[in-house]
């Protein structure tokens, strides 16, 4: 009878449906439906978490597709600006391409980072490092802002107390900075 009602209660799992967990005997069909018991709880919580997983994914595609479609909109309406012949002088026309490269570039800004999101959540990407002094690779990085902040008269002082050598990987360390 307590095997019948275990295996009911299996059923009843496999179909979806909630179960009250009843009290167990110390004996082998107690231990069998206390094992029961763990693996169910193991069971909801990894749906829980696949289900919040895919509910962030979709956020994120909605935001994605969202923030994709604001510079697109903008290619389109000067793209079709330069299309019409509307009586733009060169240098609004040339400001026109300008701004439809600049836009085409966030556009691809923003897939490289979806892709570089996607290659790091896939438990199968393994991601190049080389080893680097670490003073002199974070000199170098910031040394690479020292001539905007010159034309943009502003004084730039580092100080970097990073030694030893690491494992990084140069182009994300780039993106980082």
């Amino acid at each position: 009878r307590r095997l019948g009602s275990l295996m009911n209660e299996m059923t009843a799992f496999a179909k979806g449906e909630t179960l009250e967990e009843t009290s167990t005997n110390k004996d082998e069909i107690g231990i069998l439906q206390r094992h029961f018991y763990t693996m169910r709880k193991q069971i909801n919580t990894a749906r829980q978490a696949i289900e919040k997983e895919q509910r962030m994914k979709e956020y994120m595609i909605a935001t994605i597709s969202h923030d994709l479609k604001t510079p697109l909109t903008s290619i389109r309406a000067y793209a079709e600006s330069l299309d019409e012949r509307q009586a733009l002088s060169p240098e609004e026309q040339k400001e026109y391409r300008k701004i439809i490269v600049e836009k085409a570039n966030f556009m691809k800004q923003m897939l490289d980072d979806l892709l570089t999101y996607t290659l790091l959540q896939s438990p199968t990407y393994e991601m190049e490092l080389v080893s680097v002094e670490g003073d002199e690779f974070f000199e170098m990085l910031v040394s690479d802002y020292e001539p905007l902040c010159k034309e943009k008269d502003i004084i730039l002082h580092t100080y970097c107390e990073v030694t030893g050598t690491y494992e990084v990987n140069p182009k994300q360390m780039i993106r980082v900075a």
